[in-house]
């Protein structure tokens, strides 16, 4: 008993003071880590603003920092190369391009290699950030400029097709064999990917809207048969009002790839990340409403409160969120932690969380084993099944804690945690 209470104090004062690199993630559970469960990240000194995902392997963590986007060995922690600027596009395949001004450069991580895609001059184009896009291989990309679009093959470097430019928003198809772009407020188009040539115009309509409504997300299904419109638009001012704070209200329309209207709803979308589901806020509040992406389909219902965070597992097939519990299932715990099953709508786990308000459902693993939450102060990592609690974590160096963020990797064996200024990679399969 002396000899364990002797090695949690040396891991504890360890976490604290390992590396040198700066502020590191502080153990506040009683459980005993086996040696090589925690790597903590460093950067060189510089903190981590967001952690952008895993290699396909789980070996390389892509992360941000304040002016670079850096790869890590998820094992060590040890930062393996940088490069200058943000990544702006979803890591696909452990491929992600990374966006500086006048600069697209394609990122390898998992081969740990560069390229440079795309080269402006000033002057010629101000801004490429929204006209980029990868397919999900990572052999296409295309970027735009002010006058032009241009879409590169990167495993040979060449121009497949130059054409005027074609849009803002672009999206490739799973497939990578056909992109959308909107080149209006209420237009978009479809092109064929190998020949460049235009295949069909969508126009979009939405009811009971004077103004066109803003599009900020495009998506194509898992099969390629429809695409999901993410808008927002300012509701009319009321009578009377003079305040300067204008009312925005989000909603989704889901067409197929010939161009005929699926679904359209009211609230902000959440795609799921297979995308074969899409699950939308009723406008009760009082649940969320689970579509069929490729059909538009109502599936089920999940008896969610929409104005809290949603956890959605990567596979769409499970969903997570703190409530309140009104009958406590244990005596100190006014919060529990509840799943449910997207396609039956059954509630098949409650996990009792704290009896403090503030905690959030943060993420879960790709396998539906694990799950991460927190509160702002603490980031407490769960196991799904038995509700027994891995891990638990307390940000140093940051204000209260700082905001938390929890990547799990393909697999659902590791986890990033970035907490403060301070993050690290946990390996779960000892501690499970």
């Amino acid at each position: 008993m002396m000899r364990k209470i002797a090695l949690l104090s040396v891991l504890f004062i360890s976490t604290i003071f390992s590396s040198g690199c700066g502020p590191t993630l502080q153990i506040t559970s009683p459980t005993f880590l086996p040696e090589g469960v925690i790597a903590h990240i460093d950067s060189g000194g510089e903190a981590v603003t967001a952690i952008e995902g895993f290699s396909p392997d789980g070996t390389r963590l892509l992360c941000r920092t304040s002016e670079n986007t850096s790869v890590f060995d998820s094992a060590t922690g040890r930062e393996i190369m940088s490069v200058p600027g943000v990544a702006v596009q979803p890591i696909r395949h452990g491929k992600a391009l990374v966006y500086e001004p006048y600069k697209i450069t394609l990122l390898d991580f998992a081969g740990e290699q560069v390229e440079e895609v795309f080269h402006t001059y000033r002057g010629s184009a101000a801004f490429l950030f929204p006209t980029t896009a990868l397919s999900d291989d990572g052999r296409m990309a295309t970027v735009g400029s002010r006058d032009a679009s241009r879409l590169w093959d990167t495993t040979t470097g060449r121009i497949v097709w130059k054409l005027p430019r074609i849009g803002g928003l672009l999206c490739f198809s799973p497939d990578g064999k056909t992109l959308a772009s909107v080149i209006k407020p209420n237009t978009i188009c479809i092109w064929d990917v190998q020949t460049g040539q235009k295949v069909r115009t969508i126009r979009h309509e939405r009811d009971n809207v004077v103004k066109p409504p803003r599009i900020y997300r495009l998506r194509f299904s898992a099969d390629g048969k429809a695409i999901v419109i993410c808008e927002n638009w300012r509701l009319p001012t009321p009578p009377g009002y003079r305040g300067r704070v204008r009312i925005m209200t989000y909603g989704a329309t889901v067409y197929n790839i010939h161009g005929k209207k699926l679904l359209q709803t009211t609230g902000r979308p959440i795609v799921s990340g297979d995308r074969k589901r899409l699950l939308v806020p009723d406008e009760s509040g009082r649940k969320f409403i689970v579509y069929n992406f490729s059909t538009g389909q109502k599936d089920s219902e999940i008896p969610a409160n929409c104005n809290s965070p949603l956890a959605v597992a990567p596979d769409g097939n499970l969903v997570a969120q703190v409530q309140t519990s009104p009958t406590q299932i244990a005596k100190s715990s006014r919060y529990i932690l509840r799943f449910w099953d997207t396609t039956t709508a059954k509630l098949i786990q409650e996990i009792p969380i704290s009896d403090a308000p503030g905690w959030a459902c943060a993420a879960i693993s790709g396998d539906g084993k694990t799950a991460a939450v927190q509160d702002g102060r603490r980031i407490r990592i769960l196991d799904v099944e038995t509700g027994k609690m891995l891990l638990e974590m307390q940000g140093m160096g940051g204000r209260k804690g700082g905001t938390g963020q929890v990547v799990f990797s393909p697999d659902g064996s590791k986890s990033a945690i970035r907490f403060g200024s301070a993050s690290a990679v946990i390996n779960l399969t000892p501690l499970r």
